[in-house]
């Protein structure tokens, strides 16, 4: 699991690496979280990704939903919570077995 501090780290991290999952937090960005998804959605369309935020609104849920968000939670989710959503999208072959998960909370 890699931790990204910033927009442009998420980035670079993204560059370099096959990702499972991207779970991108809302707190503290220093870019819009949609103009970053976009971005990243760019460098790989089948990115699966989920969100999580102590304060989401309802179309917060919906829009993070619309661009394919695979969650979307009010809390960090556990290790172990995100370690299962992984293996269910490895089960379903949404994602290539082998990569890791990238912890975006953008602060």
């Amino acid at each position: 699991m890699f931790r990204a501090c910033s927009a442009s780290e998420t980035l670079r991290l993204v560059r370099m690496f096959e990702f499972d999952l991207l779970l991108a937090g809302l707190e503290h960005q220093d870019v819009e979280p949609w103009a970053l998804l976009a971005s990243v959605r760019h460098e790989h369309r089948g990115q699966k990704w989920a969100m999580f935020s102590s304060a989401i609104s309802d179309a917060q849920e919906v829009r993070a939903r619309a661009l394919g968000a695979v969650g979307v939670f009010d809390a960090l989710p556990p290790t172990r919570v995100l370690l299962e959503l992984i293996t269910a999208l490895r089960r379903r072959a949404s994602v290539r077995p082998g990569g890791v998960a990238l912890a975006c909370r953008v602060t």
